[in-house]
């Protein structure tokens, strides 16, 4: 165990120079900076997109919101890659198990 505590240290604090060389080489070019910030603006369009529809189809089968919220609106209104949603882990379970989300 010792061993492994070890190089996880060394991996976490003397990161690999790829991921900033990457970086560095998509930034200084105006080409791959543009098409980098494109493909961005769609990862986020689409997440955006998933999350109305989430929210729509929730209000449309007239689903409870989570206690202490009074709608759904949490879910469009949050920011990043990942969204609560509030929904009980049964409701979870039964995303997994029925339509293997």
């Amino acid at each position: 165990m010792s061993n492994v505590k070890f190089h996880a240290r060394v991996m976490y604090a003397s990161p690999p120079l790829n991921g900033s060389r990457i970086v560095a080489t998509v930034l200084k070019s105006k080409e791959l900076k543009k098409e980098w910030e494109d493909t961005l603006n769609q990862v986020i369009g689409r997440m955006k997109e998933m999350r109305l529809a989430l929210k729509t189809a929730l209000d449309k089968l007239g689903c409870e919101p989570p206690k202490g919220l009074k709608s759904w609106d949490h879910i469009t209104s949050q920011v990043g890659m990942f969204c609560f949603t509030g929904l009980s882990t049964k409701q979870c379970d039964a995303l997994v198990k029925e339509y293997d989300i």
